[in-house]
């Protein structure tokens, strides 16, 4: 193991772990704010909120949401776009692993549930301006094959 004796490289790094955190507590807030912000539009659509951020030992849900007789695995994505830099949509990060995992996460979650309903997943995906976003509701998005 090396030993780096330079105060000047010491602080840097230790510069970058406060960073590191702050960028962490950055993209956790925007990530909260994101599912704060997709829970009102829903709700404002006729959706009945059941479940925020829903867990069963490491598998996660967003938001589990009820419309009629459909239950509704909705994955939130949210993504900061920089004027000038083009980045990549937020719907793109729900991936086939991503899915599957929703996918075992909603099994689980049914077992949970008195009644038989259909299922259906969705991505809301939500791109910030400044203090300003756009929202995008891709519904029935895909199924993992349970």
């Amino acid at each position: 193991m090396q030993r780096n004796d330079n105060p000047k490289k010491q602080g840097s790094a230790a510069f970058s772990q406060v960073e590191g955190r702050r960028m962490f507590q950055n993209r956790a807030w925007l990530g909260m704010r994101g599912e704060a912000v997709a829970e009102a539009w829903l709700r404002r659509k006729g959706y009945e909120i059941l479940d925020r951020n829903w867990r069963s030992g490491h598998l996660e849900l967003d938001l589990v949401a009820r419309k009629d007789d459909t239950l509704v695995i909705v994955e939130v994505k949210t993504r900061r776009e920089k004027p000038g830099q083009e980045s990549e949509r937020p719907e793109e990060a729900v991936q086939y692993l991503k899915q599957r995992r929703l996918g075992m996460a909603a099994k689980a979650y049914m077992c949970t549930l008195p009644d038989c309903l259909y299922l259906r997943f969705d991505i809301i995906a939500i791109r910030v301006y400044g203090s300003r976003c756009r929202l995008y509701h891709q519904q029935d998005a895909f199924f993992p094959g349970l």
